[in-house]
């Protein structure tokens, strides 16, 4: 089997064309991408990647470049879970999240891209999809703007073909809230489907990714609510 010859990781600073802010992160002028070369001795590649909100990019480049790398260079490329369990546990002590997990995932990713390449197949049908389709929604960090703006960027995410919008919440008033929604709600032009989306929620409403990151299973049943928490929960995988 070809072996992993090298890994190149490069670390992208993207300018946003205006700052950004949500309830969680405070003002965002630029995102981050690195990104994971991983190439084999057939002279084959794959690219993984991951992003920050624009902080903390330096250290994932970094672990992935610095120390992942050299653990994995000259292994069996396709030993794909192999490599994930050796890496999770050689950084078990002080990794589990953060930036190992990120530097980890573009890593993995990586790996999954290489097989795709190699087996001739993208990687969606590699993993065993079946629809090069799938539903998507639009989504901005929107929690600064008025709702005339909200309106016009709604506008313009259906005028691409968008029918489905998220918008942010997370104001220090209630009413603000609810009159932002509305005003969406009421457009001629809205959405098949609105989502609100609140980080560490100030106030009781249907949410996405409601908790900062260290809930438990318990913490999710309180809310009470049906809620999206795919990005925060780790925990289970951290207490391993």
């Amino acid at each position: 089997m070809a072996r992993i010859d090298r890994i190149q990781t490069d670390h992208y600073v993207i300018p946003l064309p205006r700052a950004l802010e949500d309830s969680m992160h405070g003002t965002m002028t630029g995102f981050e991408v690195v990104t994971a070369r991983v190439t084999d001795s057939d002279g084959a590649t794959g690219v993984g990647y991951t992003f920050t909100c624009g902080v903390n990019g330096g250290a994932i480049a970094d672990i992935l470049g610095r120390e992942m790398t050299p653990m994995v260079i000259g292994r069996d490329a396709a030993m794909i879970e192999a490599i994930w369990k050796d890496i999770w546990w050689a950084f078990h002590y002080g990794g589990r999240g953060g930036p190992t997990v990120l530097a980890q995932s573009a890593l993995d990713m990586a790996l999954w891209d290489l097989k795709a390449v190699k087996a001739g197949l993208p990687l969606y049908q590699l993993l065993g999809g079946f629809d090069a389709a799938v539903p998507c929604y639009a989504g901005g960090i929107d929690i600064d703007l008025t709702p005339q703006e909200l309106v016009e960027q709604t506008h313009q995410n259906i005028a691409h073909g968008h029918r489905a919008i998220k918008m942010k919440v997370g104001r220090d008033l209630l009413r603000e809230e609810r009159d932002t929604v509305g005003t969406i709600r009421l457009q001629p032009s809205a959405s098949d489907e609105l989502r609100v989306r609140l980080n560490e929620p100030k106030h009781e409403v249907l949410v996405e990714v409601p908790l900062p990151g260290a809930e438990t299973e318990e913490e999710v049943d309180r809310c009470g609510e049906t809620i999206a928490a795919v990005e925060a929960v780790a925990k289970a995988m951290r207490a391993k």
